[in-house]
């Protein structure tokens, strides 16, 4: 039972000291290897712990992980190749209490590529049922903001017909959320999804649309940052109340 954002989780409340959430994982620890993540149970592939000095013609599930600025030494994969095109493997979060008042954000290095010649790789970030970030191929450093919410939830990963590595995933509230990715863009979206404008430069968050100060290319580069109203429509039900944050990301490719 506990204060949370200025109002009670219990009809029986006890104020307690709000710790700001940080849960990293590098996977590198044999005896929690996911950190609290765990694969979806009715998950036709799964994620699997994966290491860099893998041979590539071992017998054991391998996929090649992105260059040495985002993995390291074992980080988890999934590959969709022997299961056909329509195959997903889902990753789960800890239960996640709700947001207080900083900004909460989801980090994590990636590479994607197709798991074969005939589909087209992605690999999502949903939280609550909102979309909040997808890539259909390349390697880099995510840093998603999450949209609050009222009651626990879960962050959900998704790869489909693809062959995806992720390391350093880090579930955090910490200033590092609010980064610029890339300071010489400051007029595209392009790797910024979800980044509010800190005054220089147009905007790519979900509240640009009301501002009038979004990038020009934001349904380009960000199709799943629209109108707060819009989300609220597409993605939420009535009784269940929401406050916009940000998100954005940071790739090369």
């Amino acid at each position: 039972m506990t204060c949370v954002e200025g109002k009670w989780d219990s009809e029986f409340p006890i104020c307690a000291k709000y710790d700001p959430i940080h849960i990293p994982c590098d996977f590198e620890l044999p005896e929690e290897r996911f950190c609290g993540w765990r694969n979806y149970m009715y998950n036709e592939t799964e994620w699997v712990a994966d290491n860099i000095s893998v041979l590539p013609n071992s017998k054991r599930s391998h996929v090649t992980p992105g260059s040495s600025q985002y993995f390291i030494n074992n980080y988890i994969s999934l590959d969709t190749e022997d299961y056909g095109s329509t195959t997903i493997g889902q990753l789960l979060s800890p239960s996640l209490l709700p947001v207080a008042t900083k900004q909460r954000c989801l980090k994590f290095s990636y590479k994607v590529t197709p798991a074969d010649s005939r589909s087209r790789p992605t690999l999502k970030v949903i939280l609550g049922g909102i979309p909040h970030w997808q890539t259909h191929g390349g390697e880099g450093r995510a840093i998603i903001g999450l949209y609050r919410f009222n009651v626990p939830n879960q962050i959900l990963i998704e790869g489909s017909s693809c062959k995806a590595a992720i390391d350093n995933l880090i579930i955090t509230e910490d200033n590092s959320c609010t980064q610029r990715p890339y300071d010489e863009e400051l007029e595209s979206c392009h790797d910024n999804c979800g980044k509010i404008s800190d005054g220089v430069g147009c905007s790519c968050d979900w509240a640009c649309h009301n501002n009038n100060n979004c990038c020009t290319d934001i349904q380009i580069k960000c199709p799943y940052i629209k109108p707060i109203d819009d989300i609220s429509r597409l993605y939420l039900s009535t009784s269940t109340t929401t406050t916009q944050t940000m998100m954005m990301t940071s790739k090369k490719k």
